[in-house]
């Protein structure tokens, strides 16, 4: 466990909250098994005599909320690395070492956020069918829920490639991710391109690393831990805002999700203060109170 002071200088409040809950959830999470059945299985199956559409739906059900489940956790813990990165590279007073987790940690932000804004949203509005189907009620009509799932699936599957816009496993480019953070988080595309000069074969990258003075110029290798303060300073709510974006969208559908008793019921998601995030409202409303 990283030293807290560390957390509450790089992320404030929110580091210490988020990380706190991240560590008390962790060990329910991973008690959970995931179980999809291939496409070739599935297509099999759906021609044998034992194929129903109620069982196809409880199928179909079954693994969206699980898949959902699995993109909320897997969000999560990747946050909690770089929250760890982040902290480990201050330490270490390491300049380039906590560019690049910061780097990692906002495009992960955003990521996160593109990736999983509307799914609690979504599946809050689906609720009262996604359940029927769950518990293998008869139906005569089979029940699609590719809007959200190829969602998910750009999430969980997506890397970078050379490949048309519109495949589902292409990943957006970086700053695309840092931008869906922008209405929310004033100035982090500066900080962004900040860091990545820090990361990048450019001038930047070895700036720190002289001190230039009347009668000439001199390295100095002792300059990180100044220069991480003072990027910390002139850019204070970059990373404790991006945090919260970071981490909310994967709350929510973690929430939601209590609705159908399939993962395990996570008492300490009381602590989160429901009613400040704006999502919630209309979520809370879908799910009928």
């Amino acid at each position: 466990m990283e030293d807290r002071t560390t957390v509450s200088r790089l992320f404030g409040a929110s580091g210490i909250f988020y990380a706190g809950l991240i560590d008390e959830i962790l060990p329910h999470l991973t008690t959970h098994e995931y179980l999809f059945l291939t496409d070739e299985f599935f297509r099999e199956w759906q021609s044998t005599s034992d194929y129903n559409v109620a069982r196809e739906n409880q199928i179909v059900a079954s693994e969206l909320i699980d898949k959902a489940h699995l993109a909320a956790a897997t969000a999560l813990i990747r946050t909690r690395q770089w929250i760890k990165a982040t902290c480990s590279a201050y330490d270490c007073q390491n300049l380039v070492a906590w560019a690049s987790a910061a780097r990692g940690l906002i495009e992960s932000s955003g990521d996160t956020l593109d990736g999983l804004i509307n799914i609690a949203g979504s599946i809050a509005n689906a609720h009262q069918v996604i359940s029927s189907a769950i518990r293998g009620y008869q139906s005569t009509r089979g029940l699609n829920f590719a809007e959200i799932e190829q969602v998910l699936d750009h999430y969980v599957l997506a890397t970078w490639m050379r490949g048309p816009r519109s495949e589902v496993r292409k990943a957006k480019d970086n700053i695309e991710y840092v931008r869906a953070l922008e209405p929310g988080v004033p100035k982090i595309v500066e900080f962004y391109h900040r860091i990545c000069g820090l990361t990048h074969p450019s001038s930047s990258s070895i700036d720190y690393l002289y001190d230039v003075r009347e009668t000439g110029l001199r390295l100095d290798v002792g300059r990180d831990g100044i220069e991480i303060d003072r990027l910390c300073n002139e850019f204070r709510d970059v990373l404790p805002d991006s945090l919260v974006f970071a981490c909310n969208p994967a709350l929510l559908i973690l929430k939601v999700l209590h609705k159908f008793r399939m993962h395990p019921q996570l008492s300490e998601l009381k602590k989160v203060k429901w009613s400040a995030i704006p999502a919630w409202v209309t979520i809370e409303k879908s799910l009928g109170g």
